[in-house]
């Protein structure tokens, strides 16, 4: 085989792994994907900015012409910044845990509250994590805003270890929980 072709099929594979990394990080982060994956991969400028560096790494090992080697040097220096930036601005998910409470009578299954500033009013989301462990789900119940009263949570508990009650502004929700922790239904009043 020659030095060409196995540099070619290095970067192809190095491409692969990529993307699957990228794959497993969208997978997690839906609603009912694994906890400890989710959390593994709910760092996008650490895991952004490694990737932007080995692909920079990469790409400058194999190109053989000096001004492409310096282009590709200098793209990634002004894209290495964009992350932070990003970031700093909000467009990443960057909330605090407000609430974390036990269902009764089920202590694998947890009510969690995450607020974080969005711009100019608090985002809240409301998940319900299910199981222990490596088999551990975070399920997706709703977001809410506190711009509009009507559609401000207001207040969020258990009404049994299998339902939740949920109150946007005036109005009261509830919603039960399948076996494995999955929400009838979810809420996006944002």
């Amino acid at each position: 085989m020659t030095e060409h072709r196995r540099r070619t099929r290095q970067l192809a594979w190095a491409g692969l792994a990529a993307l699957a990394v990228l794959g497993i990080g969208l997978w997690a982060g839906r609603s009912g994907g694994p906890l400890l994956v989710a959390r593994i991969c709910d760092h996008p400028v650490v895991l952004g900015t490694v990737a932007l560096v080995l692909l920079t790494a990469a790409l400058v090992r194999r190109t053989r012409s000096r001004i492409v080697r310096a282009e590709t040097v200098l793209v990634a220096a002004l894209l290495t910044p964009v992350l932070p930036a990003a970031q700093f601005l909000g467009l990443f998910w960057n909330g605090e845990v407000t609430v974390r409470q036990a269902a009764p009578g089920r202590p694998e299954r947890t009510l969690v509250v995450e607020e974080a500033p969005d711009l100019i009013d608090t985002l809240s989301r409301v998940y319900v994590d299910d199981g222990t462990g490596l088999a551990e789900r975070r399920w997706h119940v709703g977001e809410f805003t506190d711009d509009d009263p009507s559609k401000e949570l207001t207040e969020v508990g258990w009404d049994g270890p299998d339902r939740l009650r949920i109150t946007i502004g005036d109005e009261v929700h509830l919603v039960e929980l399948a076996p494995g922790g999955r929400p009838a239904r979810s809420f996006h009043l944002r």
